[in-house]
């Protein structure tokens, strides 16, 4: 092979692997603005890292109001039972999206003695050891 055709070939590869990598970030962007685009709301995804939760996101809301589904990963708070919040636990420590299981918009929680109104979709941010319990209705962490 000549230098010319070994340019040409190295050339050839850059230009395929520069096209693969523009279409790879455009579809990403494009998945990106189509859900900023839509009209929903949306709880964080979980992530689980040495018994702590981290958020990484799920629907909540939509255009029709309220969306609420039982997803694995979800933890059920029923109303008057108390949990404690444990590293390796059922319920771990960490932040959670509160949804109404029963279809109200507003609900109570008590979170370590105090009780505190909450709506559909608002963040809770249980720390090791807390003890938490639905006061006025079932609800879903997410």
């Amino acid at each position: 092979m000549t230098p010319q055709q070994i340019a040409l070939l190295v050339l050839g590869i850059l230009l395929v692997i520069f096209i693969v990598i523009l279409i790879v970030v455009s579809a990403k962007l494009r998945a990106v603005r189509k859900r900023e685009e839509s009209e929903e709301q949306r709880a964080d995804k979980v992530k689980i890292v040495k018994g702590v939760r981290y958020s990484t996101d799920d629907v909540i809301e939509d255009a029709d109001g309220m969306n609420v589904t039982h997803l694995p990963g979800d933890f059920l708070l029923s109303r008057g039972e108390v949990y404690r919040a444990e590293r390796g636990g059922k319920l771990l420590p960490g932040v959670y999206t509160a949804l109404s299981a029963e279809g109200g918009g507003e609900f109570k929680i008590r979170i370590g003695g105090l009780v505190k109104n909450f709506s559909h979709g608002d963040k809770i941010v249980i720390g090791d050891g807390d003890e938490i319990s639905a006061v006025s209705a079932s609800v879903i962490l997410r």
